[in-house]
């Protein structure tokens, strides 16, 4: 089964970072592990509230001098019956499917909540282990509601960096003597 990556964008540790290093007495080591904090709460509550054991969540540094990082949510890609396409699982957790998906937030990130087009119809959909109390092995569906798992780690680490920042003004101005 294919994998695929979910990326939180709005959580900028580097941005942080950056700015942490302009205060005076800052170090760098400082404002790295500032910005290491704030990418470990959305971690934390992305990994909380995921309603799916299937998607992993890592943070993970890049650019020239991995001064950047982002926190990824990874998981298999799921194909409808008769395929034709094929969606992270962690992207239909977040928005949500058919009729119960959120299609403004999963707009907004160019993401259709309803792709098959029968969400308000329903679709049937294979059972994953056993047979239902009907005997059978196919399940009926509207959608899916939206989890919002990464939207409220982008919310706990903005917070976070807030928290983060004031911590380090008042950690400079305590160094400086102000």
């Amino acid at each position: 089964m294919a994998r695929s990556t979910y990326m939180l964008k709005g959580v900028s540790p580097s941005t942080l970072a950056a700015r942490l290093r302009q205060l005076p007495a800052i170090t760098e080591q400082e404002a790295a592990q500032a910005a290491s904090r704030v990418c470990d709460a959305a971690k934390e509550v992305a990994e909380r509230e995921c309603p799916s054991g299937r998607i992993s969540f890592s943070v993970v540094e890049y650019g020239s001098d991995k001064g950047e990082a982002r926190l990824l949510a990874k998981g298999p890609r799921l194909s409808p019956v008769g395929g034709g396409y094929s969606v992270p699982l962690a992207t239909i957790l977040e928005y949500g499917t058919g009729l119960y998906g959120d299609r403004s937030y999963g707009g907004e990130h160019r993401y259709v909540v309803d792709k098959s087009g029968k969400g308000a119809e329903g679709w049937v959909y294979p059972a994953d282990h056993a047979k239902g109390s009907d005997g059978e092995s196919f399940r009926f569906t509207h959608g899916q509601h939206p989890a919002y798992y990464m939207r409220s780690a982008r919310i706990a680490a903005a917070s976070q960096a807030a928290r983060e920042l004031s911590r380090a003004v008042d950690e400079s101005k305590r160094r400086s003597g102000l």
